[in-house]
C-alpha cells in the first residue's frame, strides 16, 4: 500500500465528523461467526478501521488482534481495553503468523495477493468471516479493484470449506457474505 493510500485513510478517518464508521454497528456477518467461536477464541480483525468489529469481538469474550494501515483510525477510537491489540501496519506487505487464529475477519477489504495467506494464518478449524462489497457484471466496464466479483470469494478461499454464503445486489452492486472453514 502506498503511502498516498495510507495518508488517503487517514484523512478519512480524520474527517468523520458524523462518526458512522465508529459508532454504526458491527457487520452483519458476526452474527453468522459469534455463536460458533468458543470462549477466548483469538481473532484477527482485517483493515479493521476504527474498531467497531474488534469491539464486538472482544465484548463476546474474545481476543482480538486489529491490523489497519491508518494509525489515526485507532487514535479516534481511543482506548480499547485488554482484549484488542492495534498494529499499524501496511497489508500488502505485513503477513500473519501461521496457524494463529481461530477467526479472521475481513471487512470491506479485498487484498487477492493477500488471500491465500489467510487460510494458513487460521488454526484447524478456525473460521473465516468476509463482508465485502460486490460488483455487479457490467460488460461496459471491467469491476472497481476493491470489490469483489460475484462467487469470486469461493476462488480466492478455495483451500477453505464454504459454510455460507449470501450475495445481495443493490444500485451500488451490493454486499458479499461468505464464512469459510479451515480443514480440522
Amino acid at each position: 500500500m502506498s503511502r498516498e493510500e495510507r495518508d488517503k485513510w487517514n484523512a478519512v478517518y480524520a474527517s468523520d465528523a458524523e462518526g458512522p464508521r465508529f459508532s454504526g454497528p458491527p457487520a452483519a456477518v458476526l452474527s453468522w461467526v459469534l455463536p460458533l467461536l468458543e470462549p477466548g477464541s483469538r481473532c484477527l480483525d482485517l483493515a479493521s478501521g476504527p474498531l467497531r468489529h474488534a469491539r464486538a469481538l472482544a465484548a463476546a469474550g474474545h481476543e482480538v488482534l486489529a491490523v489497519d494501515v491508518a494509525e489515526e483510525a485507532f487514535r479516534r477510537a481511543g482506548e480499547t481495553g485488554g482484549a484488542i491489540t492495534t498494529l499499524v501496519a501496511d497489508l500488502d506487505r505485513w503477513r500473519p503468523d501461521e496457524a494463529a487464529f481461530d477467526l479472521i475477519l475481513d471487512v470491506h477489504y479485498l487484498n487477492r495477493e493477500f488471500a491465500p495467506l489467510i487460510g494458513r494464518a487460521l488454526r484447524p478449524g478456525g473460521l473465516l468471516a468476509l463482508e465485502i462489497r460486490l460488483a455487479l457484471p457490467d460488460p461496459n466496464r471491467p469491476p472497481p479493484p476493491f470489490r469483489l466479483r460475484p462467487g469470486e470469494a469461493r476462488d480466492l478461499h478455495r483451500d477453505l470449506e464454504l459454510l455460507r454464503f449470501q450475495e445481495n445486489a443493490d444500485n451500488e452492486g451490493g454486499i458479499a457474505r461468505y464464512l469459510f472453514r479451515r480443514s480440522p
